[in-house]
């Protein structure tokens, strides 16, 4: 989403067998996207407040696996492609609440990113 395709940093394959290949594809995603929400607060009182919430410049840095499984030489030549993410990736991101920018202030923008 944005501008900027996802950058392939480097490429890994692995042989599963006759019946299936794996592969790693380290990816560094700056995204331009943009996600807004409204969240809604009740205080204790039962009054509701809507405070709207901004997320921007999401960046995802990670591998990403590919299984391809039951292969044969019928098409499409494969049963089934797997996706998942091998270790954890590394997400960054700017938010807003209220117009506020939250993740300018240090400590709140590592606990954001480590929760």
């Amino acid at each position: 989403v944005g501008g900027a395709p996802p950058q392939l940093l480097a490429a890994r394959a692995y042989d599963l067998g006759p019946m299936a290949m794996a592969f790693d594809f380290d990816v560094r995603w700056p995204s331009e996207m943009v996600a807004e929400l409204s969240a809604e607060l009740e205080l204790r009182v039962g009054v509701g407040a809507r405070v709207p919430v901004a997320l921007r410049n999401i960046c995802f840095d990670g591998a990403v696996r590919l299984v391809v499984t039951n292969l044969c030489a019928a098409e499409p030549g494969y049963g089934a492609v797997l996706c998942s993410l091998p270790s954890p990736p590394e997400l960054t991101l700017d938010c807003r609440v209220a117009g506020g920018e939250v993740t300018a202030i240090p400590w709140l923008r590592s606990e954001l990113q480590n929760s």
